[in-house]
């Protein structure tokens, strides 16, 4: 397990799948070394949810980067 430092205050989206090889008690684990840190497990995915499930991931991600409270895509998200 890589160390993770308690000290960060950055906004940080932990992102597994529920057929991940990690432990669930990993993931806890690692989560709640990160005070600012949210967890989210995708579905029907396993450890590389970029090439089994690219579009969920992709909208956490997504989802992750607006503000609170922000329904509307940043500026750079939108087309153009």
């Amino acid at each position: 397990m890589p160390k993770v430092s308690g000290k960060s205050t950055a906004p940080v989206t932990l992102i597994y799948g529920d057929s991940d090889w990690s432990r669930p008690g990993e993931c806890e684990r690692t989560r709640s070394l990160i005070p600012a840190a949210q967890m989210v497990t995708l579905e029907n995915t396993g450890h590389v949810s970029a090439v089994e499930n690219p579009s969920k991931l992709a909208r956490v991600i997504l989802a992750a980067e607006r503000a609170p409270g922000q329904t509307e895509e940043p500026n750079y998200l939108q087309a153009q």
